[in-house]
């Protein structure tokens, strides 16, 4: 049966150990936060509070047209759909795919890359896409590819990158709508 969770403001922080399941409406009201270490949810999401994951979520049913507030990703990757637009998705040590809204990376987060796709990127939004002057870009394994890190509909560079931390003998580029971790090849001469 579909239930409706509605999280008021005087229950300050709540912490969901297991899951987001399932259907209904999920409400966090204005100065409360839910934790989730993962699950799949295909409701209605409503309110202005914070929603925190921190295991791999799949969202990509929900509708959260009714959600202003604060959707931070600490851990896993969080499947997530164009109805994400009025709040703010944060991205903090996980990642996010399929949101329309402005997607902001913290300072000092890691992204971490999966050396079996190096295509698919690990962060996706048709909206903007905001990097911090701080960043490290690790690979989660041996790969000599090029990867592509974001896709998003406009990539917003820090004036400097001489903080972020990539994976040795790499570079990062933005080119049309990706953001992209290449690798520095050298200059091979041959004479005859």
């Amino acid at each position: 049966a579909d239930r409706s969770l509605v999280l008021p403001y005087h229950f300050g922080q709540i912490t969901l150990a297991q899951a987001l399941q399932g259907k209904g409406t999920l409400e966090i009201v204005r100065d409360s936060a839910l934790t989730s270490g993962g699950g799949t949810f295909a409701g209605a999401l409503v309110g202005s509070g914070r929603l925190t994951l921190t295991g791999s979520t799949d969202l990509s049913a929900a509708d959260a047209s009714g959600f202003s507030g604060y959707l931070e990703v600490k851990g896993g990757a969080a499947k997530l759909n164009s109805t994400f637009a009025k709040g703010q998705v944060v991205v903090n040590g996980g990642f996010a795919t399929g949101t329309g809204s402005e997607v902001v990376v913290e300072e000092g987060a890691t992204i971490t890359l999966d050396v079996t796709q190096p295509a698919k990127p690990v962060l996706s939004t048709t909206g903007y896409l905001v990097l911090p002057s701080a960043l490290t870009i690790a690979l989660g394994g041996e790969s000599d590819d090029d990867f592509v890190i974001a896709s998003a509909g406009r990539i917003l560079m820090p004036a400097s990158t001489a903080n972020w931390t990539l994976p040795e003998d790499c570079r990062v580029r933005v080119r049309g709508n990706e953001l992209q971790l290449v690798r520095r090849r050298g200059l091979m001469l041959f004479f005859r």
